[in-house]
C-alpha cells in the first residue's frame, strides 16, 4: 500500500520483549508541565473509578492506572505509592483509556481519541507526538515490535499503521479494524474484521487473512472482543474471546480454534504473562455484571472464578477469597471489574493487580488470595481502631477540608460519594465516619459549634457534584436520590443523627440540602442555625430555612433568598465582623442545557428575616460557584462564577469593593487560558482570601488548576505546581498559614506551600 509521510515526531524508538498492547482514550492537553511533588496528598484512599492497570515489563515497580475524573498515576514501587501525573500531560478522563505500551527506554500512550504522546522520563512527561496521518480515526489499539529497526504499530478504525523510523513516516499495512496484536515469536497474530485471523511473519508488513476456524466451523458474526498470546519452550498459545460466543484457544497461531468457555459471559479483558502458556486470565468486562475474573491455569482449557468477593461468593457457592476493603465494609457497596482492569506483573507472574470502581486489590500468589491495595491501614488510638494513611491514589470529589478548633490535630473531610472522613492526627491517617447519616452520599457543608467541644452540624444529601454542570438540573421532588437534611453530631464526627422528623411540619423537607451555619452569637443551649434546601420553588419545598433549638426544629424563611424557579441554594455564610448573612445561588440548568433563571448573591442584615440582591444584572449570576470577603470589610467580596450555555466566556471571578455596588470581572476565562497555557472554556469553582492577607487571592478552576493573585485580584498567575485541573476548595491549616489544603473535584486533597516556592 501507499506509504504516507508527515512530519518528524519527539518520539524515539521502541523496546518491548513480551505482548503489551492498548486500546485508549484521553483528554487533550499540550503543555508539559511536571509535577514536582511540591503537594503531597491526603485521604482515606481509593473511594472512586479506577481503570486501565499496566505495568512496566522493563521496571517491575512501574505501574500506572487511570480514572474516570481525576486522570492518570503512576508508580515507582509496584504500587506502593502512587502520584497524580500533572493534568498538563493531557490524560484527563481516562476510563476508555487502556494500557500503555512500554519500551526499554520510553513508553507510548494514547491522548484524546487520535492524538499519540510519549515519556522519556518513565511516565513523569508526556510531550505529543506531532502529524499523524490517521486524522480523526480514533486509536484502537498500540502494538510495539522491538528489534532492529523498533516498529510500532497502530490500530485505528480504518486499519493498521507501521512506522519504523521513530514516526517520521508510516505505512497503512492493513485496512481493516482489528483487536490488539500478539507476538508469538517471529509471527505477530490479530482478529480482524470480518471474522478473520490476520498474520505477518515480516515484523508487520504485510499480511495475510484466514477464516476464525473454530472446532472445525467457520464463525461469523461474533466479532473478537479480547485477545492475548505468548510463547514458552512448550509452544504458543492463544486466547481470544468472542462477542455471544464465548473463549476459544489455539494453539497453531490462530490456523484453528477450539471452544475452552462458554457462554460468552463479558470477558473482554484476556491477560497472559509473558513466556508461559499455562496461566491465563479473564476479565468480565463488557457484560452488564462484571464481577468475574476466570483464571485457567491449564491453557485454557478450564476455567474457574479468581476474583471471589464474600457477598458474590456466597451468592454462588464460592469460597471468599478477597479481603474487604473499607468501602465494602462500611459503604456496603457492591463491585464492578472495570475495563482494563486487570494486569499481571510480566517480571513476577504470581502478582497481579485488579481495580474495580472504588478499589485496588493485589495478589501475590498467582490469584489464591486478594488483598486491598489503595491506603495504608493503620491501628490508632487506645482502641486500635482501623484508620488508612494515603498512598496518594486519592479518586475522591471533596467540598472541603475541616479543622476543629478544640482538638487542632481533629481534620474533616467533607467528601462527594463516600460522606464524610475524620482525621485524629492532623491528616496523617483517616477513618469513615458517615455513620448514622440516613443521606451519606455527599457531605456538602459542614458547621462546627465554636463552644461547645464535639458538637458539629453537616449539610448532606443522596445527590452529588452540585454545582457542577450535571447536576444543577431540575430537583425530582420525591425522588429518594434527590433528598437530605442536615444531621448532628455530638462526639466529633464519629456518628450522626438528624435531630428533626425528616418531612415533618417542624423539621426540614426531605430534599437536597448544600449548605448549614451556625450562628456563633447564639446561646450554646438554643443555638441558631440556618440551612439551605435546594430546589426550584415550584412544590414550596426549597429555600433558607432556620433553627433557634440546635436543629431540633425548622422554619422556613419567608420571602427568602432567590427567585422562582432558581433556587439552588449552594452556599449559606455569616460575615464574622458584621454578623450579616449571605446566600449564593448556583445556577439552574434547563432542559436544552442553557441557564436563564439567574442566581447570584443574595444579603440579608436581620438575621435572615429579608433578603436582598447584590449581584443583579451581572454576568456572574448564571452560575456563581462560591464567595469569600475581606474579613474586615465585607464590602470587599470575591465571587466565582462558571461559563454556561447562553453565556460563553464569563465565568472566573468578579470583585466588588462597594458590597455588590458595582461589580468588576477581575479573572475572565481568557486570563485564566493566558495564565494556565490551558483550555478557555472553563467552570471557576472556588475563591478564597489568605486569612492573613486580604489581598492575597486563589481562585479554583476545573480545566487549569489552581491560579492565585498578590494584588487583590489585578493579577494572576498560575500555580504550575498544582497537579490537579479541577479544584474545589482552597483551605488554611490555622497552625501553619504557610500551608494550604486544596480539594478537587475527581483527584482527592492535596497539601502545599500557600505560594510557589
Amino acid at each position: 500500500m501507499e506509504e504516507r509521510k508527515h512530519g518528524e515526531c519527539a518520539a524515539y524508538g521502541l523496546m518491548f520483549w513480551a505482548v503489551f498492547v492498548i486500546m485508549g482514550m484521553s483528554a487533550p492537553s499540550s503543555f508539559a508541565t511536571v509535577n514536582t511533588g511540591v503537594f503531597s496528598p491526603r485521604g482515606i484512599g481509593g473511594g472512586g473509578g479506577m481503570y486501565v492497570l499496566s505495568i512496566s515489563p522493563y521496571d517491575e515497580g512501574l505501574m500506572f492506572l487511570v480514572t474516570d475524573m481525576g486522570g492518570a498515576y503512576r508508580s515507582e514501587d509496584g504500587g506502593e505509592r502512587w502520584e497524580l501525573i500533572h493534568y498538563t500531560q493531557g490524560f484527563r478522563f481516562m476510563q476508555f483509556s487502556t494500557p500503555p505500551v512500554f519500551f526499554k527506554d520510553r513508553i507510548y500512550w494514547r491522548s484524546g481519541k487520535t492524538a499519540l504522546r510519549v515519556s522519556t522520563d518513565q511516565g513523569r512527561s508526556w510531550p505529543k507526538v506531532d502529524g499523524m496521518p490517521w486524522g480523526k480515526e480514533a486509536i484502537l489499539h498500540l502494538t510495539a515490535i522491538p528489534g532492529s529497526p523498533d516498529v510500532l504499530l497502530v490500530g485505528t478504525k480504518g486499519g493498521l499503521w507501521r512506522t519504523d523510523d521513530d514516526c517520521a513516516t508510516w505505512k497503512i499495512v492493513l485496512d481493516r479494524q482489528t483487536t490488539e496484536t500478539v507476538i508469538l515469536g517471529e509471527v505477530l497474530c490479530a482478529m480482524a474484521d470480518p471474522d478473520v485471523v490476520a498474520r505477518s511473519r515480516d515484523r508487520g508488513q504485510t499480511w495475510t487473512t484466514s477464516p476464525v476456524v473454530v472446532d472445525g466451523r467457520a464463525i461469523k458474526g461474533h466479532p473478537a472482543m479480547g485477545l492475548t498470546g505468548a510463547v514458552s519452550e512448550k509452544g504458543s498459545l492463544m486466547v481470544a474471546s468472542l462477542h455471544k460466543f464465548g473463549i476459544i484457544r489455539s494453539t497453531d497461531q490462530g490456523s484453528s480454534w477450539a471452544l475452552a468457555h462458554s457462554p460468552y459471559g463479558g470477558e473482554n479483558h484476556l491477560v497472559m504473562a509473558p513466556g508461559q502458556i499455562d496461566v491465563v486470565y479473564a476479565a468480565q468486562t463488557g457484560s452488564n455484571v462484571n464481577i468475574n475474573l476466570l483464571r485457567s491455569i491449564d491453557g485454557g482449557q478450564s476455567w474457574s472464578p479468581s476474583f471471589r468477593m464474600a457477598d458474590f461468593a456466597r451468592k454462588y457457592g464460592w469460597k471468599a477469597n478477597v479481603e474487604p476493603t473499607w468501602i465494602q465494609d462500611s459503604l456496603k457497596w457492591s463491585y464492578l471489574i472495570s475495563p482494563k482492569g486487570f494486569a499481571v506483573n510480566p517480571r513476577k507472574p504470581e502478582e497481579a493487580f485488579l481495580v474495580t470502581q472504588g478499589e485496588l486489590y493485589r495478589t501475590r500468589d498467582g490469584g489464591e488470595t486478594w488483598h486491598p491495595r489503595m491506603a495504608t491501614e493503620v491501628a490508632v488510638g487506645p482502641e486500635k481502631s482501623a484508620h488508612y494513611q494515603s498512598i496518594g491514589l486519592e479518586v475522591t470529589s471533596a467540598w472541603g477540608y475541616h479543622f476543629d478548633p478544640h482538638h487542632p490535630a481533629r481534620h474533616y473531610i467533607t467528601y462527594t460519594d463516600i460522606g464524610f472522613a475524620r482525621s485524629p492526627d492532623s491528616g496523617k491517617s483517616w477513618q469513615w465516619t458517615a455513620q448514622g447519616s440516613p443521606w451519606r452520599n455527599t457531605f456538602y457543608d459542614l458547621a462546627i459549634d465554636p463552644d461547645v467541644s464535639d458538637v458539629l452540624y453537616a449539610a448532606v444529601s443522596a445527590r452529588h457534584d452540585i454545582p457542577h454542570h450535571s447536576n444543577l438540573s431540575v430537583t425530582k421532588s420525591g425522588y429518594r436520590g434527590h433528598q437530605g437534611g442536615v444531621v448532628r453530631s455530638t462526639d466529633g464526627g464519629l456518628s450522626w443523627q438528624v435531630p428533626y422528623k425528616p418531612g415533618s411540619s417542624s423539621g426540614l423537607p426531605k430534599q437536597v440540602c448544600t449548605t448549614v451555619l451556625l450562628d456563633p452569637k447564639s446561646p450554646t443551649d438554643r443555638r441558631i442555625l440556618y440551612a439551605g434546601i435546594y430546589g426550584e420553588g415550584d412544590d414550596d419545598e426549597a429555600g433558607v430555612y432556620k433553627s433557634v433549638d440546635g436543629g431540633t426544629s425548622w422554619a422556613k424563611i419567608s420571602p427568602g433568598p432567590g427567585v422562582a424557579p432558581n433556587l439552588h441554594i449552594y452556599r449559606l455564610r455569616m460575615h464574622p465582623k458584621s454578623g450579616n448573612l449571605y446566600c449564593l445561588i448556583t445556577g439552574l440548568r434547563s432542559k436544552n442545557n442553557y441557564f436563564t433563571a439567574p442566581g447570584g448573591v443574595w444579603k440579608s442584615t436581620d438575621g435572615g428575616e429579608t433578603w436582598k440582591p447584590i449581584s443583579s444584572g451581572v454576568n456572574l449570576v448564571w452560575w456563581t460557584t462560591n464567595f469569600a470577603w475581606d474579613p474586615e470589610n465585607e464590602d470587599v467580596m470575591y465571587v466565582s462564577a462558571g461559563s454556561s450555555e447562553g453565556h460563553w466566556m464569563q465565568g472566573g471571578i468578579y470583585k466588588t469593593t462597594d458590597g455588590g455596588g458595582s461589580w468588576a470581572h477581575v479573572l475572565t476565562d481568557e486570563m485564566i487560558q493566558k495564565a494556565a497555557r490551558g483550555e478557555s472554556y472553563e467552570q471557576t469553582m472556588a475563591v478564597a482570601l489568605h486569612p492573613q492577607n486580604s489581598r492575597l487571592v486563589y481562585a479554583g478552576t476545573s480545566r487549569n488548576g489552581l491560579l492565585y493573585s498578590q494584588d487583590g485580584g489585578a493579577t494572576w498567575r498560575h500555580y504550575s505546581e498544582f497537579p490537579a485541573a479541577t479544584v474545589q476548595s482552597i483551605n488554611f491549616d490555622p497552625a501553619d498559614m504557610t500551608r494550604i489544603i486544596v480539594t478537587t473535584f475527581g483527584q482527592g486533597v492535596f497539601e502545599g506551600p500557600y505560594l510557589p516556592q
